[in-house]
Order: C-alpha cells, then sequence, then structure tokens
C-alpha cells in the first residue's frame, strides 16, 4: 500500500498543471511544484523561497508577470520551455513575458533558472527588472529564434544574464536579437547560426566562447556585436565569422577568473569601429590573433596600467599576431606604475609578430578636446619582435595629413622557427611614416625605409636594408653609430638616395648600387652618410643596368661621407655589366672608370665567362 501512495504521487507530480490567465494572481509558498506551466497574461508571485527552488517542467511562458516576496525566489524551469509571445486581455501586461522581483526588490530578488531548453519564438520576448537574474545553468540551452532577445524594464534594473559552463546562446534569425542588459559568462557560448547577436549592455565573461558563424553560412556581416563596456577575464575564444565591437564601447582583458589569467584566442573577423572604442589589454593579459583584428574610426588596442595588477611584478600585456592587423596600438598614460619602459607615465604591451602575421599601424587621430582620453597620441610598443610582415604607412588619409608613428622601446627583426612560405621577416616604412626606437636590431629579413628610422641604438646584423628614407639618432646628431654587420644595403628603390643620419661602422657590409646614368640618386644609387663611414672587410656591387655603359672617365660617388671611408681590410668592388668590361678603381667612396670593352658576345653567352671583374681597393683619392 505504501509503494501504490508513493507511485501516485509521482504521477500527480509530474502531470500537475498550473495555469495563470489573464487578471489572475496566483500565490506560491515554499518550494513549489508547478508541473507545466502556463503564463496567459496574469501573475505569479512566489514568497518564501527560502525553503527551496520552485519547478516548472515544459512551461509556456506567452504572457505575464512572475515575481517574487518575502525571500529571495528561485524557479527552475525544466525540459522544454516555450517564450511563444501572445496578448491575453486587456489586463497588464499585454506586451510580453516579465520576470522581476518585488517591490522589495533590494532584499527578495529573483532567479529564473534553465536547467533544459528554452525556445524563443514567435512575439516572445522575455523582460528583467528589478533584482531579477535569467540563469541559463550548466549545458543548458537558450534558443533566439525570432530576432528579439532579452531587455531590462529599465536601464535602472539591476537585471542580469548569466550563461554558465557548458551553456549556449544559439541565435536562428534574420536580424538583430539584443541582450539589453548585463551578460556573465561562467564558461559558457554564444552561438550566432544566422543573424545577429547584440551584446547592448556590457558584461563580465570569464572562460567564455563566441562563435558569430555558427553553421559557417551566416550572412549577416557582423554575427556578434558588443556594446558598453565588457570585462574579459580566463580563457576567452572568438570564432569564425565576424564580430563588431561599436562605438564607446570597451573590452578590458583583465587577469582573473577561475583561472586566474587572461588569454583571448581570437581567430575570427574582428573590427574595433568607431571613436573611443577600445581592446584593453591589462598586465599580464595576453591577446593572441591569429584571425583578422581591425581597428578603425578612432578605435584601439590600448595598454592598461601595470598598477591595477594583483601580482608583486606585474608583467606587460603583450600582442600575439599570426593572423593580420590593422589598426593603432596605444599607450596609456597612468598614475600608477608601468614596468620596463621608457616612456615615463605611459604604459605599453609588447608586441611578437609571428611568422606568417602581418602588421599594419595606421595614424593615430587627434584627441577630441571635448572627450579627452588618457592614451598616447601615437602608437606605442614595448619590446616588438617580428618573424613575419611589418608595415608602418604614411599619411593614409590625405585630408587629414596625420603621419604614423610608431614608438618602441626595442624593435628586434629575426626569423623564429622553422621556415614556411613567410619566413622572410619584413619591415616597410613608408615616406612620411616613422618608426622610432630605443633599439633597433635586424639579424635576417628585409627592411625598406622610406620614410623614418630612428633610435638611440640602430644596427643591421644580416638579411637586407634598402629605401630612400633617413635612419638616424633619436636625438639627432653624429654622435652615434649606425651599425651594420653581414647585410646587404641597397640605397635608393632603383635607384635612389639612403641617407645616414649620424655615423656609419659598416664590417663585412655588402653595398648593392645600381647604375643606370650618371645622376646620383636620380640615375644611380648613392648612400649618404652625415657623419663618418668606416667601411671594414667590405663589399661593394656595382651593377650596371637598363642597358647603361659608362665612358672612360666617368665617376660615380656611390658614398658621400666624411673620412675615413675605410679601415684597415680593403674595400672589395665588383663590376657587373651585360654590355661591356668596365675597368676602374675606388678611393673607397667613388668608382673612376679607366677602360670599357664593349662585349661582342650576346649577354647570356659571356655571363657564363669572365663577365665579373673584381677590383681591388686602391686607396686612392683623385680630385
Amino acid at each position: 500500500m505504501t509503494l501504490l501512495v508513493c507511485g501516485a504521487a509521482a504521477w500527480a507530480s509530474a502531470t500537475a498543471q498550473t495555469t495563470v490567465p489573464s487578471g489572475q494572481q496566483v500565490d506560491k509558498f515554499g518550494a513549489v511544484d508547478l508541473g507545466v506551466l502556463s503564463m496567459e497574461g496574469g501573475t505569479i508571485i512566489f514568497r518564501d523561497g527560502f525553503f527551496g527552488p520552485s519547478t516548472a517542467t515544459n512551461a509556456v511562458l506567452a504572457n505575464g508577470w512572475i515575481a517574487a516576496a518575502g525571500y529571495s525566489a528561485r524557479v527552475e524551469f525544466r525540459g522544454d520551455t516555450a517564450v511563444p509571445g501572445a496578448s491575453y486581455g486587456v489586463s497588464f501586461p499585454t506586451d510580453g513575458m516579465y520576470i522581476a522581483a518585488s517591490d522589495a526588490e533590494d532584499l527578495f530578488p529573483l532567479d529564473a533558472i534553465n536547467k533544459g531548453q528554452f525556445f524563443q519564438t514567435g512575439n516572445g520576448q522575455l523582460t528583467l527588472g528589478g533584482g531579477a537574474r535569467f540563469v541559463n545553468d550548466v549545458f543548458s540551452t537558450y534558443w533566439i529564434q525570432n530576432d528579439l532577445g532579452m531587455v531590462r524594464t529599465s536601464d535602472l534594473a539591476r537585471s542580469s544574464f548569466v550563461n554558465r559552463s557548458g551553456s549556449v546562446i544559439k541565435a536562428s534569425g534574420t536580424g538583430t536579437s539584443v541582450f539589453a542588459l548585463p551578460v556573465q559568462h561562467d564558461g559558457g557560448k554564444f552561438e550566432t547560426w544566422s543573424g545577429t547577436l547584440h551584446l547592448a549592455a556590457g558584461g563580465y565573461h570569464d572562460t567564455a566562447t563566441f562563435y558569430a558563424d555558427g553553421l559557417g553560412g551566416n550572412p549577416s556581416t557582423y554575427g556578434i556585436s558588443f556594446a558598453g563596456s565588457h570585462v574579459f577575464t580566463g580563457i576567452t575564444t572568438t570564432e569564425t565569422g565576424g564580430l563588431l565591437l561599436n562605438q564607446r564601447s570597451r573590452i578590458a582583458l583583465v587577469r582573473g577568473g577561475n583561472f586566474d589569467v587572461a588569454e583571448w584566442r581570437q581567430h575570427a573577423v574582428f573590427l574595433v569601429d568607431g571613436f573611443q572604442s577600445r581592446i584593453e589589454i591589462g598586465p599580464d593579459a595576453t591577446l593572441h590573433n591569429t584571425g583578422t583584428l581591425v581597428t578603425a574610426g578612432g578605435g584601439a588596442l590600448v595598454a592598461m596600467g601595470a598598477g591595477s595588477s594583483p601580482l608583486a611584478s606585474p608583467g606587460r600585456g603583450q600582442l600575439i599576431n599570426e593572423g593580420f592587423f590593422t589598426g593603432v596600438l596605444l599607450g596609456s598614460r597612468e598614475s600608477g606604475p608601468c614596468s620596463n619602459d621608457r616612456f615615463g607615465d605611459t604604459c605599453v604591451i609588447n608586441v611578437r609578430n609571428a611568422r606568417g602575421g602581418e602588421m599594419t599601424f595606421l595614424p593615430v587621430p587627434e584627441d577630441d578636446p571635448l572627450f579627452p582620453d588618457n592614451a598616447s597620441d601615437y602608437n606605442a610598443v614595448g619590446v616588438f619582435e617580428n618573424a613575419g610582415r611589418v608595415r608602418v604607412p604614411g599619411i593614409v588619409e590625405p585630408l587629414n595629413g596625420i603621419a604614423t608613428v610608431v614608438d618602441a622601446d626595442a624593435f628586434i627583426q629575426d626569423r623564429q622557427g622553422v621556415a614556411t612560405l613567410f619566413n622572410t621577416p619584413e619591415l616597410v616604412i613608408d615616406p612620411d611614416g616613422e618608426l622610432r626606437v630605443g633599439s633597433f636590431s635586424q639579424l635576417e629579413g628585409d627592411t625598406v625605409v622610406n620614410g623614418r628610422l630612428t633610435g638611440d641604438q640602430i644596427e643591421f646584423l644580416g638579411g637586407t636594408l634598402s629605401g630612400t628614407g633617413r635612419i638616424g639618432y633619436g636625438s639627432g646628431g653624429f654622435n652615434s653609430a649606425i651599425a651594420t654587420g653581414a647585410v646587404t644595403v641597397g640605397p635608393g628603390n632603383s635607384p635612389g638616395i639612403l641617407t645616414i643620419d649620424g655615423n656609419l661602422d659598416a664590417n663585412g657590409t655588402i653595398f648593392d648600387i645600381e647604375i643606370g646614368g650618371r645622376l646620383a640618386g636620380i640615375e644611380y644609387d648613392q648612400l649618404v652618410v652625415l657623419g663618418q663611414a668606416n667601411l671594414v672587410d667590405s663589399v661593394v656591387n656595382l651593377r650596371f643596368i637598363d642597358g647603361f655603359v659608362p665612358d672612360q672617365g666617368d665617376v660615380f660617388e656611390w658614398l658621400v661621407a666624411d673620412p675615413p671611408f675605410s679601415g684597415p681590410a680593403p674595400l672589395t668592388v665588383h663590376v657587373f655589366s651585360d654590355l661591356a668590361v668596365i675597368e676602374g678603381e675606388t678611393d673607397g667612396r667613388r668608382f673612376y672608370v679607366n677602360a670599357v670593352t664593349a662585349v661582342p658576345l650576346p649577354p647570356a653567352a659571356w655571363l657564363y665567362g669572365a663577365g665579373l671583374l673584381m677590383v681591388g681597393c686602391l686607396a686612392r683619392r683623385r680630385r
């Protein structure tokens, strides 16, 4: 008999139904099993929630009001819950489903907890008021299929949405679904299949995942967008599709959360767009970009100060780029301490542009006096390690006339890891562009300076150097040497003049000079050193190009500098020409043509013969 009674009670509980029609108020005390709950325009109030959560299974929340009074209340929705939307009678509310606290909301908040699946369809929408929270519990799913999302009764309401570990929000509409209330991630996921999910009121995201194109066919340009202030802690992943950070909105990457780290794995196409839109990288935080990351319209990546870190000796944040970055990277002027930088009170992050990575900096727009900012007015970086491609353009928009300036503690260019298709590091500084460094070191790779490269210490130990710009000491003057080792220096861009504003110490350097006429800097390359040139164990390759053949007595001043021109070892000169055998001599900076003999054979034939004349440095000066 006892077993029969228990079985009957269980059956009755499972099949119970609670209907709240329009104009009716239903009060529930303690922990209540509502069975199948149907909200049809009325009000249900949970009282004495201290005794535990109430439950509803396979509920239909079409219209009405759910509230709490007395103690804080919890309502668990199990199975499949529908939010279809409807209008029942003229009684308030008639425009949707409300979950809110009572008038005593400061003391008695309400948690609506999804432990199954929610389906939001038709004109259904959840509106949260007071201190109410909607919790998408562990391994639960909330489907939005009608482009509406979730809102608050007002901006003053303390309502929020919580997405717990393993849970997911899935949007499959055609327009924009808006979360117009703060969002809290505790290991959950936002996933857009079609349309856009817009997180409009900021949030806190600990170990969160964002799929902006869950099925790979979303026609929306930006599957997920952010507005307001968002904090990322733990491990954040942005996967697939396009994501957008709106104007005057911010994402702060801050160490903390369950894993006490701050790592953002960015694989998607992410646009930071609009005036003062910011991604802030905090101390010991890492933004790892393998997708496409762009700042535009006044947006930027900004370093945050070390003073806010809980560590005793906080390190700089860092940007690791293995994809494509285009935009602005700023320092922030902080009153607290900043570690290991030369910028005074300006905090910076370190950058590693890995092999395969491409970075293009943009000019920093002028600050709006009505909205002052604490960021630097130039691109600011700590230690910059480059194994990919970096470009510092000049004036991108001719109308504003603002040139691109990048300032770094140190710039190190070297190949990292095994050879790939992008195994040659490259730095290009366009005309009007400027890279300022504390120290510059190129071990491998190619550097093209058509603008300015200035630093307190500059050395090229391998790879190539070319361009028509200026390389010099950061503070001006000639009291610092520009050092070159086993690097190939090719002034100009075939041809042109490369200027070194200081002294040049060249040891084992190859100078590659193209000669297509008699006018220095216009028809043949020239290296101008505004100081002394010390050439030790170096080589000059004179390449006569474009069918040009010199005459006997011609002089080509490939190097303009003060003496001494050559060190203890001789300067070796190689002469290359397809059309003639050219003999001559050098005084260390000029080449004098002594004899020219035409080559009767076709160029392809004699190239395999002698064709190459080596002329020793005669240390002779001709005036």
